[in-house]
């Protein structure tokens, strides 16, 4: 299922690339929040333009991923399957985002996100 989601965000890739070039060209601010971004675009977009920043959100681990599915779709039950893929998904993430050199920040605690957020991206 891991390779499948990867899969996915690449095919997404040739959609998406171009949103965030005309965003570039244009100097129109924006944020792309999305499950199918991958670090090789924002690797990718910040190296074209030293305006653009990236950094991605990534959630510790299964335990909290379930409690998110849990909260926020109280109806879908446990979801343990799909919690374990999207962690292994965060650890694929990660791990690009390393070798690209992408930040990753936690989310939590929610009070000092933006805060992190802009460290992590200041140039």
């Amino acid at each position: 299922m891991l390779d499948r989601q990867i899969e996915v965000c690449q095919a997404m890739m040739p959609a998406i690339a171009p949103v965030i070039a005309n965003h570039v060209e244009t100097a129109m601010p924006f944020v792309l929040d999305g499950d199918f971004l991958t670090p090789e675009a924002a690797h990718s977009a910040m190296q074209a333009d030293a305006r653009t920043r990236a950094v991605f959100l990534m959630e510790p681990g299964a335990d909290q991923i379930l409690g998110n599915f849990l909260r926020r779709e109280p109806g879908k039950g446990m979801q343990g399957k799909r919690a374990e893929v999207s962690a292994l998904f965060g650890e694929w993430l990660q791990t690009e985002c390393r070798r690209l050199g992408v930040p990753v920040v936690a989310p939590r605690p929610w009070e000092t996100v933006a805060e992190r957020v802009l460290a992590a991206t200041a140039a």
